[in-house]
């Protein structure tokens, strides 16, 4: 890899090797079943296959993570009403999602929610 040059910060003088905080790929999958009686169950997979830096020193990252969700609906047309409950991070992963870019104390990692469930209605009327 070649260096691209230098900056300089109030925390010093970085070599620019990569952008910090530049995913290379995020996946979001989601594949839908309804059902004709208005149910629907959806599956849904966020991943980010590699880790990545989160300062312009490119000394620290926050590690690759996958997780794995789950939404059900029932749709009753005629009343205008949709049920609906969902499962985020099924299985309990501990990630971090979310950084802090060049944080000045090191605490750049922000840690996603534990295991979610979500459940109302939606009216369409």
């Amino acid at each position: 890899m070649r260096r691209r040059g230098w900056f300089r910060s109030l925390a010093g003088v970085f070599e620019l090797w990569l952008v910090a905080v530049l995913l290379e790929h995020y996946v979001h999958a989601e594949v839908k079943y309804s059902h004709p009686s208005g149910f629907s169950l959806t599956p849904v997979a966020e991943w980010v296959p590699k880790s990545y830096y989160v300062n312009s020193a490119n000394t620290a990252k926050n590690d690759s993570w996958a997780t794995l969700g789950l939404r059900g609906e029932w749709a009753i047309v005629r009343v205008g009403v949709t049920a609906f409950a969902e499962v985020r991070n099924l299985f309990n992963e501990r990630y971090s999602g979310s950084v802090q870019v060049d944080n000045a104390t090191g605490a750049y990692y922000e840690p996603s929610d534990t295991r979610s469930l979500f459940a109302g209605f939606r009216l369409s009327r």
